[in-house]
């Protein structure tokens, strides 16, 4: 025989699924979002949200190829762990360890641009270069601000 702990986990896990197959069936389920323009009565919520994220997922689309295209989508965050992960003692709190990620990040893509030969859409390598030399400066200033 069951424990009494077991025997109303499962009792319990019946119910559940068996109110779940009833509301399906009885509760209307609101229309399901699309993204073609034939289905904006179908949105709820403010109209100005959905303007901001068909925004958003073409400057994702357009910063993804700068730092991936070619790769994984997520590449550059794996590059750059990886490349922490060979300082374990680093203090990830700390600001001028932060400019110093930021540089990297930047090293990365352009890193990454050079390995694959493909030009930017967003920031070619001059201007990471640019920023990678901005986050060296001030990550000397709060270096200095620390002492």
């Amino acid at each position: 025989m069951a424990p009494k702990d077991e025997v109303d986990k499962e009792v319990s896990h019946t119910f559940q699924f068996d109110m779940l197959e009833e509301q399906e069936s009885t509760v209307p389920i609101p229309p399901i979002f699309e993204t073609n323009a034939e289905s904006e009565e179908n949105k709820y919520g403010h109209p100005r949200f959905y303007e901001i994220i068909d925004g958003l997922k073409s400057l994702h689309s357009e910063k993804n190829h700068d730092y991936a295209a070619g790769g994984d989508p997520l590449g550059n965050f794996r590059r750059v762990s990886q490349i922490l992960a060979l300082y374990p003692n680093l203090k990830l709190s700390n600001p001028t360890i932060v400019a110093l990620v930021y540089a990297l990040k930047q090293l990365d893509a352009a890193l990454w641009m050079l390995s694959n030969g493909h030009s930017a859409k967003v920031e070619g390598i001059a201007g990471r270069l640019k920023d990678v030399a901005v986050y060296s400066i001030l990550q000397m200033i709060l270096n200095e601000e620390e002492k």
